[in-house]
């Protein structure tokens, strides 16, 4: 029967493989109520759409997630002063991979550290919203992972998630400053 064949990726979806036990019999057989439900996640396609939400939220969350997802909306970052410079790292799926969040302290250890300022957005944006003095400077739509790199000045660019150093070497380029690599 499909189910039996589809509680281990389940189960996979939920945890990170080799990092947790293979599944309880009370995670098999809440597995196996939900499938029981919903019959269409029979094919694989459809299941791939809970996979990417269930390692953050669980199958049963996940579901309810994709039938009533939340509105995203906007990181808005507030700037004081004339020359400002922000990164933005964002990622627009729930789950991202283990060496994203190594990466991503690691750029903001370097950026903060010359006075550049630093932000996340997640999946709950589809924005990013500079304000000063309550007015509006700039709105990028953010899709996909990266960062974004803003300023006061200084033309948007995007860099795609990479190893730090390339990152940060990109950032400082852009912004025409030494922001030294990661030890």
């Amino acid at each position: 029967d499909w189910i039996e064949a589809v509680i281990d990726e389940a189960i996979d979806m939920e945890t990170q493989p080799g990092t947790s036990p293979d599944g309880s019999d009370e995670q098999r057989a809440r597995l196996r109520a939900f499938f029981e439900a919903h019959p269409e996640y029979r094919e694989a396609s459809e299941r791939q759409k809970l996979a990417d939400l269930a390692c953050a939220f669980g199958i049963e969350d996940a579901h309810a997630k994709l039938t009533s997802p939340e509105p995203r909306t906007p990181l808005t970052v507030t700037v004081t002063a004339d020359g400002w410079k922000l990164v933005v790292a964002h990622a627009s799926d729930w789950c991202t991979s283990d060496d994203w969040a190594w990466f991503t302290n690691d750029v903001q250890t370097a950026v903060t550290a010359k006075g550049v300022l630093w932000d996340y957005a997640g999946a709950r944006n589809d924005a990013v919203v500079v304000m000063r003095d309550g007015a509006e400077l700039v709105r990028v739509p953010l899709e996909g992972q990266g960062y974004l790199v803003l300023g006061d000045g200084v033309e948007k660019a995007e860099i795609g998630h990479d190893m730090a150093d390339g990152v940060i070497t990109s950032i400082g380029e852009h912004f025409g400053m030494e922001l030294g690599a990661t030890e």
